[in-house]
Order: structure tokens, then sequence, then C-alpha cells
């Protein structure tokens, strides 16, 4: 800086190219010159920009370097070389850059996090406090997040706050005005750090495409003679991490002054999800339509209804859990579950064992829709359970079914309930193509690629909607070409084939004085298509690339790919092996006893692949590498890249592969149901968790219950070991979980994985979806000796798994 007395000095390497008057190379080495440059910058006092005009002509010889001032100030330019040193006439005035300007803050369509983007890229405050809200933005702010908000920088340019518990931060809306984010000053600069510090605020600007709210209300369709009837709309959807309002209400010709009282005596903040009436608030015979509806904290609301019979006699209570209408794809499984129980007949004084009975029989039927077979396979062994499981591939696109559960008392079959379930199926998109072969090839060798494809929705053997195929190509010719062109005619001759795979011949793809890029655009479509103004977004024709580089030099011809369950999909949780290939002619893997490999991921630090392997199989510099499990975030792609080169020729070439790791279940909720008890004798009161809307595009959504300390008694909370698990269950949509728990204070966790191994863990919630569950186990007390015997069998099995009491409802 001015004044300071500060040098700066940076050396680097120079090579002059010297050559005569008529421009031959100089090769005698005693006249080329190779040296060291020692460029310093001394800052000087009281000089100010020079305003004379300096024209700048260059010699042969001549060369250009360059600086990057670190703090501000005026410099001047000085280059020392072995014979003496120049100045330059000019002085340098540095400031510091304008400060990252806060554009907008925009609430994320999750609802749950905040986005809010700067106008040019930020240094993440040098990621100070990573995760913390309180040193990057104003204590108001931080109030209005909530309790335990995160932030978190998504890239140079957006930082993600994510709201902790109770946030009151709210969006501009017809109805509210908009809250605002305020950057705390001082703390975020420029990517160089080299600039004046962010400041300011911005309004909650409202996400552009909300997260819906979707009512649900589970209930009884036949409600016994002496029954209570409950109605949860605990399972609705669309909260955003903030509490909803349920407004209940009831429409009958029947009398239904009793029910309307209920309703009135709910929680005035309707805050309620549950509505409970008791056996004698319905009058025998009538028919009641309860409605719920359901409003998150920006005013998107949604409606569902439940019509009720009352009976005149004992009846099984029934309903299906979940929604009345789902909307699913062929390609996904589904799986429906009947929550029933007895009835009560004590208002009849008519006695369970000898009108009622201990058991509840169950048939699942299709009342609507093209026509199922429930003779055979999984509908057959699960129609006549509480659970319909219904594989991928069964229902037709752009159809429309109901299914109907109905339940009977096994004493008095003509004792029953029912309820149905309207399914409207949509479209799959099909699956990105994977476009295999070489990424390098010599110039002039043969070329084959050929493309993997799969569709979710329609076996391979549906020949009545076979795939169409179309292949595309421009070459860019050395590294300044970035328009490119039209693939010679030699290369468009082969290209419009319908065909999965394309074969080039020698001679054909060539590079005579640089190194040539010819990039290959595959695109694959299947009928039937998606009709116009279809909201599912599915997408029945996709496009890819594929690049293969071509040298004027030797070059290797290197194919690089991956196994896995999945094609182009890596499952987290599993090693994946990655395979580099060195092509011969015959189109067959080469003789690599001369090659060396190095492998990388494109767009990562050089440490970052190191970080990721297994070891113990072998490093980077392998030619198979194996990535450890957990070592790639989910939901995220990576491009591995193997460098391979041949020691005895020289020859070099390099191939690319773009792996997807599988992202675990979303969009659910994992909720203590209401009839819980609040305070369980350890390993004897059952508890239940409700699961549901949890949606992965693998099928295959699967459930383990597992619990850990409260928070203060242990830190880190979400348990690992084998102990801690309380039910592990079969594949499930939605779900109803009943357990027990040992002794002591718990908060529950949810692990949701899908059919290939990608999982999440989340807390269980109260009925309000916001507050963690957390459970007191009490002791079971020991009033007697054969008390005091089972109490000991039942702590021998508290920490095991397989105890008889935690299973799934049947």
């Amino acid at each position: 800086p001015s004044g300071g007395g500060a040098s700066w000095t940076d050396t680097f390497g120079l090579v002059i190219d010297a050559r005569d008057a008529r421009g031959n190379a100089v090769t005698d080495p005693t006249v080329a010159l190779k040296t060291t440059v020692t460029a310093t910058l001394e800052p000087l006092e009281g000089f100010e920009t020079v305003e004379t005009d300096v024209a700048t002509r260059r010699v042969d010889g001549s060369f250009r370097s360059g600086f990057i001032p670190r703090v501000p100030g005026t410099y001047s330019v000085t280059a020392t070389f072995p014979g003496g040193t120049v100045t330059s006439p000019h002085v340098v005035h540095v400031y510091l850059a304008p400060a990252p300007r806060l554009v907008r803050a925009t609430m994320a369509d999750s609802l749950g996090s905040i986005d809010v983007r700067f106008d040019a890229a930020t240094d993440r405050a040098l990621s100070g406090g990573e995760g913390s809200c309180a040193g990057l933005l104003s204590d108001e702010t931080v109030r209005i997040l909530g309790t335990g908000a995160r932030c978190a920088w998504s890239n140079d340019f957006v930082l993600t706050l994510y709201t902790g518990k109770d946030p009151i931060a709210m969006p501009r809306t017809a109805l509210s005005v908009a809250d605002k984010i305020e950057l705390r000053p001082g703390v975020v600069r420029a990517k160089l750090g080299a600039s004046r510090a962010a400041f300011g605020a911005a309004e909650i600007e409202p996400p552009l495409n909300p997260l819906t709210v979707d009512a649900h209300l589970v209930g009884p369709t036949t409600i016994g003679a002496c029954d209570p009837a409950l109605f949860t709309a605990s399972s609705s959807t669309g909260a955003g991490g903030r509490p909803m309002r349920y407004r209940f209400g009831v429409t009958s010709e029947h009398d239904a002054g009793k029910i309307l009282e209920r309703i009135r005596s709910l929680p005035a903040n309707m805050s309620s999800s549950e509505l409970e009436l008791r056996w004698d608030d319905l009058e025998p015979g009538g028919v009641y339509a309860v409605t719920v509806e359901v409003t998150n904290f920006l005013g998107a609301a949604s409606t569902a209804t439940v019509t009720a019979i009352k009976s005149t006699a004992p009846a099984p209570i029934v309903a299906i859990e979940g929604p009345e209408i789902v909307r699913t794809t062929p390609g996904a499984s589904l799986e429906f579950t009947a929550l029933a129980r007895l009835p009560s007949g004590s208002c009849l004084r008519q006695s369970a064992a000898s009108k009622i009975g201990t058991r509840i029989a169950y048939a699942w039927t299709l009342v609507e829709g093209p026509s199922l077979d429930f003779g055979a396979g999984t509908l057959a062994r699960t129609s006549e359970t509480p659970r319909l499981y219904v594989e991928p591939r069964t229902l037709e696109f752009d159809s429309t079914y109901v299914f109907r559960v109905e339940a009977k008392l096994a004493a008095a079959e003509f004792h029953r309930a029912s309820d149905t379930v309207t399914v409207k199926v949509g479209y799959d998109s099909i699956d990105d193509p994977v476009v295999l072969g070489p990424s390098s090839s010599p110039s002039g060798a043969a070329l084959e690629l050929f493309a993997l494809n799969c569709d979710p929705m329609l076996a391979d053997s549906a020949s009545r909607y076979p795939w169409s195929h179309r292949w595309e190509c421009w070459v860019f010719r050395g590294h300044d070409d970035t328009r490119g062109e039209a693939c010679p005619v030699a290369i468009e001759s082969h290209l419009f084939v319908d065909a999965d795979r394309l074969v080039v011949p020698d001679g054909v793809l060539t590079a005579e004085k640089t190194d040539a890029r010819f990039e290959f655009a595959y695109t694959a479509a299947r009928e039937p298509t998606v009709p116009a103004g279809d909201a599912s977004r599915a997408s029945r024709r996709k496009t890819t690339t594929k690049t293969v580089h071509v040298s004027a030099t030797p070059t290797l011809s290197t194919r690089a790919r991956f196994t896995s369950r999945v094609p182009g999909v890596i499952t987290p949780s599993e090693q994946t092996a990655f395979y580099c290939e060195v092509i011969g002619a015959s189109g067959k893997t080469s003789d690599v006893s001369d090659v060396s490999f190095r492998w990388s991921v494109v767009g990562k630090p050089s440490g970052f692949i190191d970080a990721a392997l297994d070891r113990s199989v072998g490093g980077a510099d392998s030619r198979v590498i194996v990535v450890a499990p957990g070592a790639l975030n989910p939901g995220e792609e990576y491009a591995f890249r193997c460098d391979a080169r041949d020691a005895a020729t020289g020859a070099r070439g390099f191939a690319e592969c773009v792996a997807r790791v599988n992202a675990p279940p979303t969009g659910g909720i994992a909720v203590l149901t209401g009839d819980s008890p609040p305070s369980p004798v350890e390993l004897i009161d059952t508890l239940a968790v409700l699961a549901t809307g949890w949606t992965d595009p693998d099928g295959g959504v699967r459930y383990q219950l597992t619990y850990g300390p409260a928070p203060s008694e242990v830190s880190g909370g979400i348990p690992d070991d084998d102990d801690a698990v309380l039910v592990t269950g079969g594949a499930s949509g939605r779900a109803l979980i009943r357990f027990t728990l040992p002794a002591g204070t718990h908060r529950l966790y949810l692990r949701v994985s899908d059919a290939i191994g990608a999982s999440t863990i989340v807390p269980v919630t109260l009925t309000d979806g916001v507050t963690p569950a957390e459970v007191t186990a009490w002791e079971m007390p020991e009033a007697s000796a054969s008390a005091d015997g089972r109490r000991r069998m039942l702590q021998a099995s508290s920490g095991a798994a397989a105890m008889a009491a935690r299973a799934w409802d049947r």
C-alpha cells in the first residue's frame, strides 16, 4: 500500500525462443536463454496515475506476464533480469472491489428453507462457523428463522437458510407482509476476499412452485352400534415444517348436534388434527359426511371428506390409511393398508365371544378400472390380508382404478364394513439413456458406441410400443473451436440408422494437423407420448451426448465404466467398482502391461478421489478402483475420468463416465399417533408411528424404526447400533408401526430406504408435524414374585430387535 513500505515479490520461469532476422530458430544451447525472473512490486509514496500516452511495441523475444495485487494501494512494477532491471512507466492504483450485493431472498418450494442470492461470487464468509446462522445474519433474522436454524452455502452465489423449530419468517403473500433477511455487516466478501463487505437486507419472496397442501382424512366409513369414531388428518402433507390449521365440519340429514358440540370444543387455534366422537354422538342408521379443511402457514388449503354410516349392529371399524385419491405411475409399486379393529357390543349387551369373536377377515377387490388377476401372484397372496401390494407394471397408464377392502367379523360374516381408495395412473419417464464407448480414439480408428435404455413403465417385450433412436454428430477442430461444424459426410452416412448402436469404420474419424473433438448426440424415445398439459412432467423422449477425442498424436482408445444394479446409478451404501480399459484395433481389451492409469473426479480437488476409494482394494493409479460405501453424496452426479499412458510408445488416452448417486426417499412424514399412551409402561404398552407420503422412483420403500437417548442425556441422538432397532419392516409405501419401549426417556427415529439401498433418517414428530416425539417409558411395578420374574425376562430381551411385541400391524 502507498506509504506502507511493504513489497510483493513473485518468481516465475522464463524461456526465450531465440530466432535470427529470418525467423530461423536458434538451437545452439549456448545462445538459447533459460532463466528465472523475479518481479518485485514496490509501493510508492505520493505517486499518481500517469496521464501520458505510451505506445506499446512488441519485438521478437518479448514476453508477457501478470500479477494479482493482494492489498489495496499504489504500485510500480520492476522486472529484474540477469543483465539489469526494467521499470514500468506506469503506476497502478489498486482499490477494494465492490461488495457482493444481496439481490434476492426466495423461499424454497419445500417451504423449509430460504435461498439468499448474491450478484457476484463470494468468499463464503471464509466458511467460518459452518452451519451456524449467528455469524452471518442479524440477530432479528436468526430469531425469525426459529430455534436451531442452520445456514449452509449451496455455491459461491447462494446461501441457503434452513428454518428451525417454530420459525415465523414469512414471504410476501396476499395476506401477509414479507419479513426481511438481513446480513451481519463485515462478514461476506467477494470470492478473492479483496472487496468491501456485503451488507443490507432483502424481503423474502414467495416460492415459485410452492409445496401444495394435500388433506388426508382417515376415519371409518362404517361405525358399529357401540363404537366411538376417530377421524384424523395428521397424515396431511404440505406443512413445510410448520404447524397446520385444521377446520372440521359435518353434514347430515340426521341429528348432528352432538358432533357440532365436539367440533366447537376443539382448540380455538385449530391446532388439533383429530376429531373424536363418542358412540352415542351419532344416530343408528344415520349417514354423516365429516370434512376437514387443512391450511398451511402460507394460506394454501385442501379439503378431504369421509362419509360414515352408523350401523345398528356391531361392525368392524376399518379405513384405508392415506388419501382417498392416490396418484401414481405404472413403474411404481403400491401398498394399501387397512386399519381395522374389532367392534364393541357393550351397549347392546352382546358378549365379545358369542357375537363378535376375536378375528377380522379381510377381502380386497377391484370395483372399477381395467381388470386385474387376483387369482395369481402378489395380488392373490395379499388380497386377504390387511395389506394389498401392487407390483410395478401391474396398472395401465392413463387409467383409473378403485380398490375396496371389506372387513368382516369371522364370527358373524354379515357384520361387515368397507372402505375404498381411488388410484389415478399417469406416465413414467424413460430413464436417461447411457451411451457406452471410448472417450478417446487414435486418428483413423474404427468407433463403436451403444446405448442402454430402460423404461420403468413398460417391459422391453411390449412390442406394441417400440423404441426409436436417432444419432447426430458435430466436430470441433482444435482447442479454440467453440462453434463446431457438421461431421463429414462419411460419418453422416452411418448416423441415420434407427438402432441403439453406432458403428463408424476405419479411416473416418481423423485428426490430421490438430486434435478433434467429435460430439455424438443420441436421442431415445418410446410411445406412448405424454398428453399435452400433463402435470407430471414425465418425459418419454430424452437426449444425451457422448464426446470422443481424436488426437493427431499417438492415442490410446480408452473406455471407462462401472457396474451397478441400475445402469448409471450408484447405490451409496454399497461398494462400486470402476474399470478403465484400453481397446485394441479388434475392439477387444488389449494388453495393458505397459500402460499406467490415473483416476480423478472432474471438477473436484485432486485429493477427492483418494478419499473416496476403498484403499484396501487399490488406489487411484490402479486400472480398477472401488468407491467406498458412503463416500459420495446421495442425489449428486460425479464424472469419473481415467487417464491412460503407454510407457513404451508415449501414447495417451482418457475416458469419462458419469455416475448418479441414488437419492433416498423423500416427501413423507413420521408421526407418533395421538392414541399412543403419553406415559407407557416398558415393554407392555404399545405405541404407534404412522409413516406415510414417502416416495422414491426406485420403489420398494422400507422402514426401520429406532430409538435414541434424549439430547439431555447423551449428545448425538440418532443411534447406529442394532440394539436400538425397534422394528424392521417389509416393503411398504405407507405403514402404521406398532412397538414397545424399554424403560427410559427416548427420541424416536425412522430410517426410510428405497429398493436399491439409499436411505435417510428422520426424527419422529408429534401430530403437529414439527415437535420431536420424546417418550418416557416407566419401569414395570414389581408387585409380586411372578411379576418380578416376568420383569427379569422382559429386561433380558429389552435390547433385542426381534421382540414379539415389536411387530407391524397385521
